[in-house]
């Protein structure tokens, strides 16, 4: 995509996301304003463009309202599609993959698996893994649960989305997702080596504090968004981390076919730790 239609796509998608007041996928303007940005994200720009799209001044502008919108309009559509999974008569996990984006979610899920520490127990069957800000529709919690066996704890601090997701697990008989609804700042992370942190969490740096009290060991992977997709996503402090006191282990590639990058952290530094190498997945 030239960088001409690309920010011609970042705006229209902020003035209808400012315009309209339905910001589901139910509102056909909102579905395609989005859908056009997302695939011009995807598809990107030349790569000595893709810093002039960034720095336009009317991208520059609206950037950080865009991002807030954006987090909104994901909120809907994941609550739009959960409540049309739980209409269906019958709900298996397989069903799930009719998700617009599935293989995004399915490829990043991949990516960090696979780029997590050599030698990390993940407790197979066990409350290892838990996963902060999974939402209405918890497609990331499911996929790593599938993938690994292990139980995933979802939390969420908005009950209604923690309600729909209890009832979607439920109905696909999903009895390896537990969802909690509280805020990442105050959980408990004893039990867990693994922690997921979601690209929409608000306050990371409050969160790994938490983690550094509570489990000091665990191994946290943090999405965060680099190069074109920082128009989705804020990326994540790497310095705030740092200045915390935070190991740094490793990092997926960036990759805009699945729009995030997860950065794995540990809340405090084992030094025997063998980091993790980046790694690209493309979606298929």
């Amino acid at each position: 995509m030239q960088k001409a239609d690309l920010i011609t796509c970042v705006l229209q998608a902020y003035d209808a996301l400012c315009r309209e007041t339905d910001l589901s996928p139910r509102n056909p303007v909102i579905n395609e304003a989005l859908s056009a940005l997302v695939r011009g994200i995807l598809e990107g720009c030349p790569p000595d463009e893709a810093r002039d799209v960034l720095d336009h001044p009317g991208v520059r502008a609206v950037r950080g309202e865009l991002i807030e919108r954006l987090a909104i309009a994901e909120g809907e559509m994941e609550r739009c599609w959960g409540e049309t999974f739980r209409a269906r008569a019958r709900l298996t996990p397989g069903d799930l993959a009719d998700f617009t984006y599935w293989d995004c979610y399915r490829n990043l899920v991949a990516a960090e698996l696979a780029a997590l520490p050599a030698g990390l127990d993940l407790g197979r069957g066990q409350p290892s893994i838990v996963f902060v800000g999974a939402g209405p529709l918890p497609l990331s919690a499911i996929l790593i649960h599938l993938s690994t066996g292990s139980r995933v704890t979802c939390i969420d601090r908005d009950p209604q989305a923690c309600s729909l997701a209890c009832e979607l697990c439920r109905k696909a008989g999903l009895t390896g997702i537990e969802i909690a609804c509280t805020g990442g700042a105050g959980y408990d992370y004893a039990r867990h080596r693994v922690v997921f942190i979601a690209s929409l969490v608000p306050d990371k740096a409050a969160v790994m504090r938490c983690i550094r009290e509570k489990c000091p060991q665990a191994v946290v992977a943090l999405r965060s968004a680099e190069g074109l997709c920082t128009v989705l996503y804020d990326p994540v402090d790497e310095a705030e981390l740092v200045a915390m006191g935070c190991g740094f282990l490793g990092r997926t590639a960036y990759n805009p076919q699945v729009i995030n990058t997860t950065l794995f952290y540990e809340a405090a530094p084992v030094p025997h730790r063998r980091a993790s190498r980046p790694v690209s997945c493309l979606v298929s």
